[in-house]
């Protein structure tokens, strides 16, 4: 708020513009000369510009005797008394736009020279009956640009010169008259302006209603004067009182969270070098008087001027902090329940590695108090590979992620294992083929079927010196998936049937899970010298991620 000095108007915003109706000199000293020395008091720019009956060195020597010596007023350039002619008239004749610039020229000039902002006034003693409309409607625009701005504007009016018709559109544009009546002064506003001004009040209530419920404010930025203008629930969100805060795009840095200050500076700032039309950003906020840290989506959109240039800013604040609290309580219990997992998974890993060894062990024990060569000892041995092969995916679950299992890696390690526990001689062992990874089910029944194949290799496809080589191929391509596992030992004969009951479980059983548990192919043929044992799936069974 910006003191008139006028005791019967008081204090009143920036961007106010009203008027005073005189009969003579008098009554512009008596409203004026307050008016200027309040002014300079606060130190803003005033202009005044004067006309008939108070010319420019009456209007001097009447400011002089409130204020003292205007010189240091005038030499610093806070202080300019100009005749009409000096300028609403400068060149030639009144050009509405010319004057309207002229006063945006004089508000940079006085902001370059660190005044708070314009007052000013003008007499229109000078204006002609032929040019009044055009005066009108130029009063009609610097109502809506000095609300926009550091301003303050008194227009006097002669009532010698202004009838009833005069009167009403005088009152049209400005916010309120003063006027003496009976020796003393006194307010007249306009009807229809209150009216509008109630119904403008009344529609910012619903509105900052509505923001307080929503938790969302309103902003807008201009450019051109680095003005910040802010509504009531961005001073809520922030934290702040609008005397305790700056309006300027500076000020508001000064509250974003530090660690968040350099983001949103080259969110806005990057936004304009580049010419983009609007940018948004999630960044925090600290309130200044309780340190508190509150979350914010910022979203803004440019307005540029006919050139292109963006001279106004506006946007709005969304104060996202109970989303965000969420958010984080969510995150902790996500960790606390992965926690919790990890240490069941652990436990139950645990106790499952060491219930399949206490298993396996009580079957070696049973084999080797049995003959080696009988066939219930070579059932047991089976069975204990097959426990191994059952505990390596079992293992590889627990290492893994999602309950996924690299399969390639699963039936490299089956391979090791009965190699290391089977062979008499060293296996020349290769294992190729890309990464597949399946769900647990699929793994485990082709951990069996691997196991199966691969301790059928090693036991009868060596050669007759012992050696033997053992090679693994997994491909995926064409939309299916094959398994292939061949050894350098005697060829098979072709003639040969897997499912003959006298060759075993073991090949009888890789048979039944692949062709009717899996849908896909199994065969044992001669080839390269060797055997190749080969399974065949369709891509659709492979429930990659599945479980």
């Amino acid at each position: 708020m910006r003191a008139t000095g006028i005791d019967i108007i008081g204090s009143v915003p920036w961007g106010t513009h009203f008027c005073q109706f005189y009969q003579d000199k008098q009554d512009l000293i008596d409203i004026l000369v307050p008016y200027f020395a309040a002014g300079l008091e606060q130190n803003e720019f005033c202009m005044w510009v004067t006309s008939e009956p108070l010319g420019v060195d009456e209007a001097k020597a009447a400011l002089a005797k409130a204020v003292g010596d205007l010189e240091p007023y005038l030499r610093s350039g806070q202080l300019e008394i100009l005749d009409y002619s000096q300028w609403y008239t400068a060149g030639g004749g009144f050009e509405a736009d010319r004057v309207l610039q002229g006063w945006v020229d004089k508000l940079a000039a006085a902001h370059e020279k660190g005044f708070e902002g314009l007052r000013l006034t003008g007499n229109t003693f000078w204006l002609e009956q032929a040019n009044w409309q055009d005066f009108t409607e130029y009063e009609t625009t610097v109502d809506g640009v000095i609300g926009r701005h550091k301003m303050l504007a008194l227009c006097t009016y002669s009532l010698l010169k202004c009838g009833a018709a005069e009167i009403l559109d005088v009152m049209a544009n400005h916010a309120f008259a003063v006027i003496k009546r009976g020796g003393a002064w006194q307010i007249i506003e306009s009807v229809e302006r209150k009216k509008t001004e109630q119904a403008l009040r009344e529609s910012e209530e619903r509105l900052n209603r509505a923001e307080a419920i929503a938790h969302l404010g309103s902003w807008e930025l201009d450019l051109v004067q680095n003005r910040l203008s802010w509504s009531d629930e961005v001073y809520r969100i922030f934290g702040l009182q609008p005397q305790e805060f700056g309006a300027t795009y500076e000020a508001f840095l000064e509250a974003v969270h530090p660690d968040d200050r350099a983001a949103v500076d080259a969110a806005y700032t990057g936004s304009l070098r580049e010419g983009r039309l609007s940018y948004e950003i999630e960044h925090r906020v600290v309130r200044r008087a309780t340190g508190e840290i509150r979350w914010v989506h910022e979203k803004c959109e440019h307005i540029a001027d006919a050139a292109g240039h963006i001279i106004r800013s506006i946007g709005m604040v969304l104060d996202i902090t109970e989303r965000k609290q969420a958010e984080q309580r969510l995150l902790a219990a996500e960790r606390a329940r992965a926690e919790v997992a990890e240490h069941t998974t652990a436990e139950i890993n645990h106790r499952m590695k060491n219930n399949l060894m206490l298993l396996s062990g009580v079957l070696e024990m049973q084999a080797l108090a049995q003959d080696d060569r009988s066939p219930s000892t070579q059932a047991l041995r089976d069975t204990i590979s097959r426990i191994a092969a059952l505990s390596a995916v079992h293992e590889h679950l627990y290492l893994g992620q999602e309950g996924r299992v690299g399969l390639a890696d699963l039936i490299r390690r089956i391979a090791e294992m009965n190699t290391r526990a089977l062979a008499k001689e060293e296996v020349d062992l290769s294992v190729t083929g890309e990464e597949v990874f399946v769900s647990s089910k699929l793994a485990s029944s082709l951990a069996v079927v691997t196991n199966e194949l691969i301790t059928n290799a090693i036991k009868h496809g060596g050669a007759r010196d012992g050696s033997l080589r053992l090679c693994i191929d997994l491909c995926r391509a064409e939309g299916r998936l094959t398994l292939g596992i061949w050894n350098s030992g005697t060829p098979i004969p072709k003639d040969f049937d897997k499912r003959e009951r006298s060759l075993g479980l073991g090949l009888i059983l890789t048979a039944g899970v692949v062709e009717q548990q899996l849908g896909g192919t199994f065969c044992l043929r001669p080839q390269a010298g060797g055997t190749l044992a080969e399974i065949a799936l369709d891509e659709s069974v492979l429930e990659i991620g599945g479980d």
